[in-house]
């Protein structure tokens, strides 16, 4: 039964979420992404560790984000990967080579190229959407539209 509290007594503190409480993925995967677009723009010279973050090769962690990217390049790659699978480790530096030499850069209209980590984000999200079993897997896209999977 609720009382009301006699005067003079101690205010209770405001009520806290309780850490069991689920967090909105969706939310914190834009923030994340509008930080790290913000970075970049007050950023024209990059340090090495900033690097990546600019380079050819795009950072996917939502599946909005996924969408604009195949939306803005004719031609894309996405690679689904895992930090804990060796061979996606041990074909991310080809993967990134490619990226340079092939993708979208000043003056060369080339091919987008994406990295989804499956454990970041909403990546597994993203993998379920997309029908990925098993990494690696490279799925090539053409206007927006899936093309071929490996």
């Amino acid at each position: 039964m609720y009382r009301r509290p006699s005067p003079g007594a101690p205010v209770p503190p405001p009520s806290v979420p309780a850490a069991n409480a689920s967090p909105n993925p969706q939310l914190a995967a834009s923030i994340l992404q509008a930080v790290a677009s913000h970075a970049q723009a007050n950023n024209p010279n990059p340090t090495q560790a900033t690097k990546s973050l600019t380079g050819s090769v795009h950072i996917i962690t939502n599946p909005a984000t996924f969408k604009g990217f195949l939306q803005t390049h004719r031609a894309a790659v996405a690679f689904f990967t895992s930090a804990t699978c060796p061979p996606c480790r041990m074909i991310e530096p080809i993967f990134e080579r490619l990226s340079e030499e092939k993708g979208v850069r000043e003056g060369f209209s080339g091919a987008g190229f994406a990295k989804v980590d499956i454990n970041v984000g909403m990546g597994r999200n993203l993998a379920s959407e997309w029908n990925i079993r098993a990494t690696p897997t490279f799925i090539f896209y053409l206007d927006g539209k899936k093309v071929r999977t490996k």
